[in-house]
């Protein structure tokens, strides 16, 4: 299963103009919501409810990669953080490769929570 929201002829882009995007991948029990770009308050309500959709599947682990995202605000952090919460230890995060997030994690002392 791949998809990417939101439709890329429709476009949803951020304030720097790229768009803003995700995909899941199913590898076994697990599956992995790729995101790609800004996760911030446009975004973040989407994720949100794909993470929710996922919880209520027999999914065994739920992972999120951050490898591509280049800015988590407050309300993207607090999506993650809240789906950590309630996981059970289902939900895994990876890491960004970008410094803007990896910074912001180590600031609000989220990254050992998280798992990054």
């Amino acid at each position: 299963m791949k998809r990417t929201l939101p439709d890329p002829d429709l476009g949803f882009p951020d304030t720097t103009g790229r768009p803003l995007r995700f995909s899941t991948l199913r590898d076994g029990d697990s599956i992995a919501i790729v995101l790609s770009g800004e996760l911030d308050l446009a975004f973040a309500d989407e994720l949100d409810a794909e993470i929710r959709d996922l919880e209520e599947t027999d999914i065994g682990r739920i992972v999120v990669d951050l490898s591509e995202v280049t800015f988590v605000d407050s309300t993207g952090l607090n999506v993650l953080l809240a789906a950590k919460k309630r996981s059970n230890g289902r939900f895994i995060v990876r890491p960004s490769n970008h410094e803007a997030v990896t910074s912001l994690l180590e600031l609000t002392g989220t990254t050992e929570f998280l798992g990054c």
